[in-house]
C-alpha cells in the first residue's frame, strides 16, 4: 500500500486489521488448538490485537519519524516486535489458563 502512496500508518492499520482475522482463525484452530467457544475468546483476542496494533504503530512511527529509518525496514522491525508481544499476550491471556496434561509415553496434550 505504501508503494501506492497510501500513508504508511494508514497502510499499517488496514493491513493489520486484515491480518487479525486470519490470525484469529489460525491461532484458535491450530497454534493454541482451542476448543473454547468464539464468544469466550474473541473479545480477548480483539483486545490483544488492538494493543499490539497500537504498539506496532508507535514503533513504526518512532522508527520512521524520530529515527529516520526506511519505512519498509521500520515495518519489518515493528512487525517482529509486535508479533512477539502478540504471541505472549495471546498465550498468557487469550488462550491461557488451560492445563497441559501428560499422558503415557511422555506425550503432552491439552
Amino acid at each position: 500500500m505504501v508503494f501506492l502512496s497510501v500513508n504508511y500508518i494508514v497502510a499499517n492499520v488496514l493491513s493489520y486489521s486484515i491480518g487479525t482475522i486470519n490470525s484469529y482463525l489460525w491461532n484458535k484452530g491450530w497454534v493454541f488448538n482451542s476448543n473454547e467457544r468464539h464468544s469466550k475468546i474473541l473479545y480477548k483476542f480483539i483486545g490483544v490485537n488492538s494493543i499490539t496494533l497500537l504498539f506496532n504503530s508507535f514503533v513504526l512511527y518512532a522508527l520512521v519519524s524520530i529515527f529516520s529509518l526506511n519505512k519498509l525496514i521500520s515495518q519489518i522491525i515493528a512487525t517482529l516486535l509486535g508479533m512477539t508481544l502478540n504471541f505472549i499476550l495471546n498465550k498468557v491471556w487469550t488462550f491461557g489458563g488451560r492445563k497441559v496434561k501428560k499422558c503415557a509415553k511422555n506425550i503432552y496434550y491439552r
